[in-house]
């Protein structure tokens, strides 16, 4: 899945110069229709022109700026044996793991570093469906459609100790819920500066509790960039989706009284 992605972004430069002359097609038609086992040809005369054609073809999505941003198709023997969907950059891993989760259909196979691995039967047979983190900020994670498993011969990396964060506040409950607690008020309040320190505070807080390692950390920037603030926002929360990072372990937190 790494050179996978590492194929992706390399692709994304392209879709840029070829963005102009290229057919774009819907999320809706994308998400909604099957294509593992489908010829190259029939499924360039179901998408029209790809931005980008090769190893994997490539085609913008037109009319998903919260979601999806482009797809991409695999073959063996000039069938589709791999369908990937790459998300838009503001969307976590978190968020779009915790939708599939949701799904009655699939059963988890795996779950590591590498990412996520469900399996869902088809009337030709299974499939696996992946979700993998994003490599860098210039995508959003991938979902990968297979009829083989995706992750086969690949080795979960061991997860890199946490390094002990310097001065950091000593993290007891109650600081632990101030933090939770902070909304967009608090966060209005703050120049950019005061944000940086909040967010850093908080990232003390998941290294401490293991859900950040060195493996999947982000710069306090990166995280504000990606972050959504509506009018009742909670500023943990929304750095925890920024992140990719589970929060329920922090409602909890907050919530015991004991």
């Amino acid at each position: 899945m790494k050179n996978r992605n590492s194929i992706i972004i390399l692709v994304f430069v392209l879709l840029i110069i070829a963005a102009g002359s290229a057919e774009a097609i819907t999320a809706k038609f994308w998400t909604e229709t099957s294509f593992i086992g489908v010829s190259r040809e029939e499924a360039h005369k179901m998408l029209g022109k790809p931005a980008d054609a090769g190893e994997l073809d490539t085609w913008l999505i037109s009319d998903s700026p919260d979601f999806l941003m482009m797809g991409m198709l695999g073959y063996e023997n000039n069938k589709v044996t791999n369908v990937f969907s790459v998300c838009q950059p503001q969307v976590s891993f978190g968020q779009v793991k915790g939708l599939q989760l949701q799904s009655p259909l699939t059963t988890v196979v795996s779950d590591d570093a590498r990412g996520i691995l469900f399996k869902y039967k088809e009337p030709s047979g299974p499939v696996f469906m992946c979700i993998s983190p994003a490599d860098d900020a210039s995508t959003g994670p991938m979902i990968c459609e297979s009829i083989t498993d995706p992750l086969e011969g690949s080795e979960a990396p061991a997860a890199e100790p946490a390094k002990k964060a310097d001065n950091a506040p000593k993290l007891d409950k109650e600081h632990v819920k101030n933090l939770v607690t902070k909304d967009i008020f608090d966060w209005q309040l703050l120049d950019e500066a005061g944000k940086i320190a909040l967010i850093q505070q908080i990232k003390q807080v998941w290294r401490a509790n293991g859900h950040e390692t060195d493996a999947n950390a982000m710069e306090a920037g990166p995280i504000i960039e990606k972050m959504v603030l509506g009018d009742q926002a909670n500023v943990f929360e929304s750095a925890c989706k920024a992140a990719g990072i589970d929060m329920e372990p922090y409602w909890k937190t907050y919530n015991d009284q004991e």
